[in-house]
C-alpha cells in the first residue's frame, strides 16, 4: 500500500509540473504574438507656413544653394515682431563659415556679427504674396524691409594715415588722445552715433534703403554635421536656412486661402 501511495504521489507532482509549465509557453506565445502585432510608430510631419517659420525661428543664414560647413554666411537675418536686423560682414576681411557658427547659440550668432567688421541694418519688414500669372496662386513671397538706420563697423588702422606708426595710432584713439571724428565734423554730418568699441570705430547713420528678397516655392533641408538645417530658395545662387530641433518639419509658402496674419495679398490686405 506504502508503495503504492508513493506513486500516486509522484505522479500528481509530476502531473502539476506539466501543467503549470504549459501555462508559461501559452503566457510567453500571447506575448510574443502581441508584439509582433504592434505597429511601427510613425514619424508625423510638422508642415510649417512661411510667415510662421519667421515668426518661429529668429536667426536665418543667407548662404550658397548648395550650403554645406565651408559655406560662406554672405549675411545673418535676425526677425523679432516686425522689425528685422540684418547683419553683412565685410568678405574681404573675414570669411564666416556655416561651420564657424554651427555650434553658437542664436544670442552668441548675434554678439559675434555684432562685433564683427561689416554692416548692420536695421528698419520694419512685411511679407506679402506675389500672384501667378493667373492671379490665383503664389508664384513667390516678397520680404520688404525698409531699412532706417545703418551701422558700419570698421578697425581703427583703416583710419591711419601710410606715414603712421598703425599701433601708436590706434592706442591714441583708444585713449581719446586724437580723434577719428572732431566735434564739429559729428556735428556737420548725418551720424546718429560714433563710438570706439576696443579696436573698432562704430558709426550709425540714417539710411532710407529698401532691400528684399524673392522667396520661391523651393525648399532645402540639410544636415551638417548633427544640426538640420531647413530653408528656402531666395534666388537661382542662395538660400535662406535656419536650425530647427523638428527634422521632420517642412515649409509650405503661404497662399491667398492660407497665409500669415500679417501678410498681405500684391498690397491689398486680406
Amino acid at each position: 500500500m506504502v508503495t503504492k501511495s508513493k506513486k500516486v504521489f509522484i505522479y500528481m507532482i509530476v502531473l502539476v509540473t506539466i501543467v503549470l509549465t504549459g501555462c508559461g509557453s501559452v503566457g510567453s506565445t500571447k506575448e510574443e504574438t502581441k508584439e509582433s502585432k504592434s505597429k511601427p510608430e510613425e514619424v508625423k510631419v510638422k508642415t510649417l507656413l512661411m510667415s510662421d517659420a519667421l515668426n518661429k525661428y529668429k536667426v536665418w543664414l543667407r548662404t550658397s544653394s548648395n550650403p554645406g560647413r565651408s559655406s560662406k554666411v554672405e549675411s545673418v537675418i535676425v526677425l523679432k515682431d516686425d522689425e528685422l536686423v540684418r547683419y553683412r560682414p565685410d568678405q574681404r576681411q573675414k570669411n564666416i563659415t556655416i561651420e564657424h557658427l554651427i555650434n553658437l547659440t542664436d544670442e552668441e550668432i548675434i554678439n559675434l556679427f555684432e562685433k564683427a567688421e561689416g554692416y548692420k541694418y536695421v528698419g520694419k519688414f512685411k511679407l506679402g504674396i506675389i500672384l501667378d500669372q493667373l492671379g490665383e496662386t503664389t508664384e513667390r513671397l516678397k520680404l520688404t524691409v525698409n531699412q532706417k538706420t545703418m551701422t558700419r563697423t570698421e578697425h581703427l588702422s583703416a583710419f591711419a594715415n601710410a606715414d603712421l606708426d598703425r599701433e601708436m595710432y590706434i592706442n591714441d584713439v583708444k585713449s581719446g588722445k586724437k580723434k577719428i571724428y572732431t566735434d564739429a565734423q559729428l556735428a556737420n554730418s548725418d551720424i546718429i552715433k560714433h563710438e570706439i568699441k576696443g579696436d573698432y570705430s562704430v558709426t550709425t547713420n540714417p539710411t532710407n534703403d529698401e532691400y528684399s528678397i524673392n522667396i520661391f516655392d523651393s525648399f532645402i533641408k540639410r544636415t551638417i554635421f548633427d544640426t538640420t538645417f531647413i530653408g528656402v530658395a531666395v534666388g537661382t545662387k542662395t538660400v535662406l536656412i535656419t536650425r530647427t530641433d523638428e527634422p521632420d518639419t517642412n515649409l509650405n509658402l503661404d497662399t491667398p486661402d492660407k497665409k500669415g496674419r500679417k501678410v498681405i495679398i500684391e498690397g491689398i490686405t486680406k
